[in-house]
């Protein structure tokens, strides 16, 4: 059993959780719920270890794993009794293929060499790795890296899993795949804390504890997003026209990371810069790739991209004149290492800008994932004449934060139309699109 008793936590002076009391028995998957900023992600962390040992905070009260105080374990040794899965993949990435990850986990548990690849093959299969292990994991989709660190935890296969968003990003096929793993674990007497919006969770959880709303949450200027202020045309930093253009030329295109297949193959297509595309497809498609080719991130291996009739030759920060481009790793969309210092690094390219007012300016680190992206996603409505590329906007966000986003993207998509978007969590709003592209095969084709 899983105890915390009298357990709060505080950030310098500011108290983020208190007087918390929970049991959580084996055999059980228990739902951690509350809005962004609420503590979920802290609350994980304290139980990993990350918080005081990694993350610097005060904390009070006992954590207990049967008869052991987690506290008095340090981090390094924690392995030994739990997995936790991050909600930003990206930092528990660090190996060249897939294969070493799942091999460096084991080998951290002392496992018998002759053990180590036929448990590797199990839960590659599991998670339909199988063909991926010696591809690097970044070049994986955001779904994959999530079904790789699954992967993981499912080879060491510690008594108490802590999960925070484990289904953010998952398209339905690795969603089902995620639950049934969830299932199978609690069957195997497992505890299995899961922090996640995603309301498929309450299906299978056996309890809940929903934490309070934040009393001192970061103040973010939530106003920016609200329709009836969106009047911004004299805050434009970089106007494209509303004169249907095209944008984009894609002409015979192909391209693959080293040691796998083709993503896209012979794909041509052209993109206005008025129109509105979502842009679907599986985990592991290509639709965050091709963003990344769009913006000159990556080169093609074969064909070319022209935009506004210049072909793109990589990275060239005079070609954000025409696109705003987010992608998908919410810390890849951070300047800086404070709220603050974010919004001052934007001040720097537009002067427009109003000055950001807050009492405290944070740091990334104390923030959580749906405030960072929040952060990120401030300076959206001052670019409201820009072509938006935005891979998975939705990812991280409570229900009050996703609903405000996607007003936002309604008033864009009718005033100032011009947006690429991939999110899972916009399937059931096509009417904000002109077009819906979905990415199977190698190729694109529009669905009806």
């Amino acid at each position: 059993m899983l105890i915390l008793k009298d357990f709060g936590i505080s950030f310098a002076e500011r108290k983020l959780l208190d007087d918390i009391n929970l049991k959580i028995p084996e055999g059980c998957i228990f739902h951690l719920k509350g809005p962004n900023a609420s503590g979920k992600s802290s609350l994980l962390n304290a139980i990993s270890g990350i918080i005081p040992e990694y993350v610097k905070a005060k904390t009070t009260g006992n954590i207990l794993l049967g008869n052991m105080d987690l506290q008095t374990i340090p981090l390094k040794e924690k392995y030994h009794y739990l997995w936790h899965q991050l909600s930003d993949t990206e930092a528990q990435l660090f190996f060249p293929d897939c294969l070493s990850e799942l091999a460096f986990a084991l080998e951290h548990i002392a496992l018998p060499p002759e053990m180590i690849i036929p448990k590797i093959n199990l839960a590659a299969g599991q998670f339909g790795l199988e063909n991926m292990l010696y591809r690097d994991p970044s070049t994986l989709s955001g779904g994959e890296k999530k079904l790789l660190l699954c992967a993981v935890a499912e080879t060491i296969n510690p008594l108490l899993l802590l999960l925070d968003e484990p289904l953010n990003g998952l398209d339905k096929q690795a969603t089902d795949l995620v639950l049934k793993w969830l299932k199978s674990k609690k069957e195997q007497g497992k505890i299995i804390i899961v922090a996640d919006h995603n309301p498929l969770i309450d299906a299978i959880v056996d309890g809940s504890f929903t934490l309070p709303e934040n009393p001192r949450p970061l103040k973010l200027d939530n106003s920016l997003f609200m329709k009836t202020d969106l009047n911004l045309q004299n805050k434009q930093d970089c106007a494209v026209g509303h004169l249907p253009e095209v944008l984009y030329n894609i002409e015979e295109l192909s391209f693959a990371y080293p040691n796998a297949e083709l993503l896209v193959k012979d794909l041509s297509l052209n993109i206005m810069n008025t129109e509105n595309i979502l842009l679907q497809g599986k985990n592991g498609a290509g639709k965050s790739t091709l963003l990344k080719l769009l913006t000159g991130l990556l080169k093609p291996g074969k064909g070319k991209i022209s935009l506004k009739g210049k072909q793109l030759q990589g990275l060239d920060s005079k070609n954000f004149a025409h696109f705003y481009y987010q992608s998908q790793i919410t810390r890849e969309n951070l300047l800086g290492i404070s709220v603050k210092q974010n919004w001052l690094f934007w001040q720097l390219a537009i002067l427009e800008l109003n000055d950001l007012t807050l009492k405290e300016d944070p740091l990334f680190t104390e923030l959580s994932a749906g405030q960072q992206k929040m952060v990120s996603q401030q300076i959206l409505p001052y670019l409201l004449s820009k072509f938006w590329i935005l891979d998975e906007p939705f990812a991280s966000l409570d229900e009050n934060a996703s609903k405000q986003l996607l007003q936002l993207l309604q008033y864009k998509s009718q005033n100032y139309p011009g947006m690429l978007i991939v999110s899972h969590f916009l399937e059931e709003h096509r009417e904000l699109f002109d077009r819906v592209l979905s990415l199977r095969n190698q190729t694109l084709q529009e669905e009806k």
